[in-house]
């Protein structure tokens, strides 16, 4: 209820999914005097589709509804109390230049090939963002009071080996993510959490290792498409 509440009071509908990324600290202290005085309901979509969002705002005697599909930016409907303003099948892809990728045709091999041979140039601006911001969120999670802190517990308890430190890492980012930290984070399969757990590990083994920049970009890929194939079976 909290999100929809910022959202609805704060948030930048032009900023797609970094919503709520420009919220000041006087509307934060202004959300909870909002919740007081609005009804939220909540409930689980009974959907054929992972993604199925659906929000509907009401005043006196007037509403609107937007619904989302497969993907968060993804809008199949736009509908008010005077008729429906847009609607489209949920099918069809979220644009004509961007189609839905078939993550289906993904396989290991495949994954290994592609990340030793393609050219690092058309990928390394994604990776270089991807290691930018969620190694800036594990950081800010060990250094702060976020959850339970499992990053910390897990070096405190058995020490800043590499192995540990791989773990604490994605902990502290997750921690930090799901409890108040804005600070943005690059995902995968729709994940934050995912895409934390496909790079921090990875980021951290790689510097242990010392290996070359290509290395770990490379690596990176290999990760993160493994992810995107793990995720399609099991959604």
């Amino acid at each position: 209820a909290a999100a929809a509440a910022i959202g609805a009071l704060a948030g930048d509908a032009d900023a797609g999914l970094q919503v709520v990324s420009h919220v000041t600290p006087e509307q934060i202290a202004a959300l909870p005097g909002y919740m007081a005085q609005t009804k939220f309901e909540i409930s689980a979509a009974e959907s054929e589709y992972l993604l199925d969002i659906e929000v509907t705002v009401r005043a006196n005697d007037h509403f609107a509804t937007v619904r989302a599909v497969q993907e968060h930016t993804n809008i199949v409907l736009v509908e008010t109390d005077e008729g429906v303003v847009f609607a489209k099948d949920p099918e069809q892809a979220p644009s004509a230049a961007e189609p839905t990728p078939d993550y289906t045709l993904l396989n290991v091999a495949d994954i290994c090939e592609f990340a030793d041979t393609c050219e690092l140039e058309d990928v390394k601006p994604l990776l270089e963002r991807q290691l930018s911001c969620n190694c800036a969120i594990a950081e800010e999670g060990l250094r702060g009071n976020y959850g339970a802190g499992i990053g910390k517990v897990l070096l405190a308890a058995y020490g800043d080996d590499v192995r540990t430190r791989a773990r604490a890492y994605a902990a502290a980012a997750s921690d930090a993510r799901m409890n108040g930290c804005d600070l943005p984070v690059v995902i995968n399969s729709g994940s934050g959490n995912q895409g934390i757990t496909a790079s921090l590990p990875v980021y951290v083994y790689a510097k242990e290792l010392n290996v070359s920049e290509e290395k770990l970009y490379r690596a990176l890929l290999v990760s993160n498409l493994v992810t995107l194939h793990e995720k399609t079976g099991i959604g």
